[in-house]
């Protein structure tokens, strides 16, 4: 080869070096020159001071020892009966039990009632932001990765937490997205906000409505913005709701 020709392709090989070096370390470099706020997070801290867990079961079973194993943290366990034998055998977790409203007439209505329930309790926490997960639900993430991404799907610039998240679906936690009313099998609310939803959802509604659609509904009544990031899947388990058709002459 000639010398020429040889200083050429070490000067090539070189440029290539360079770049590859640069586009491995750029974007790195603007993550953290950018969104320095989600960088180096202590994630532990956070997730133990911020955040609050509700598991809605009808029984404790399902996944629902598995959900609380993996995320472990501060967990409620939120059951139809606290006397099942299996929420016996999870003794270790604060047990929250449903005060049934004798006005429900079908599943829909009694996971609304659930659902209420749940956010009062939070709007009271100590905790700012509640996870609400539903027993037939999978993390994504080995524990300690799903916390690194809750964590940082739910950083707010400024100290007013007016978002609500939907977990259960694709998509960046710090942009605001359409309000997906179907499916509530992960969904994050803050204490500021929980009140306001759950006055809202004790309004009266129509007798088939579903819960998922009561709460996209009360989200925008209280002006939250609606986010979401994939934190879960569900597994496929068999629904709980038994829902009748919706009626054609409902809007």
């Amino acid at each position: 080869m000639h010398p020429s020709q040889r200083t050429r392709l070490l000067i090539y090989l070189f440029l290539i070096l360079t770049l590859v070096i640069l586009f491995r370390s750029i974007p790195s470099f603007l993550y953290r020159l950018l969104f320095n706020e989600a960088y180096d997070l202590n994630y532990d801290q956070l997730f133990a001071k911020r955040i609050k867990t509700y598991i809605m079961t009808h029984d404790c079973g399902r996944y629902t020892t598995s959900l609380a194993t993996d995320l472990s943290g501060d967990t409620t366990l939120v059951t139809d009966s606290i006397s099942e034998p299996q929420c016996n055998n999870a003794s270790n977790l604060p047990l929250q039990e449903t005060i049934p409203n004798p006005d429900d007439e079908n599943q829909d209505q009694r996971y609304i009632t659930k659902y209420t329930q749940v956010l009062n309790a939070c709007s009271h926490g100590s905790k700012m932001l509640c996870l609400i997960l539903e027993d037939d639900a999978v993390f994504l993430h080995t524990p300690t990765r799903t916390r690194e991404v809750l964590i940082q799907n739910t950083i707010t610039y400024h100290w007013n937490e007016d978002s609500a998240y939907d977990c259960g679906k694709r998509g960046n936690g710090w942009f605001a997205s359409s309000q997906t009313g179907l499916g509530s099998l992960c969904r994050i609310y803050s204490k500021d906000k929980a009140g306001c939803l759950a006055a809202c959802l004790t309004e009266p509604k129509h007798p088939l409505s579903h819960g998922d659609l009561e709460l996209m509904r009360c989200q925008m009544k209280c002006k939250l913005k609606q986010k979401r990031f994939l934190l879960v899947q569900h597994t496929g388990l068999p629904s709980t709701m038994n829902r009748q058709e919706w009626p054609k002459d409902v809007g």
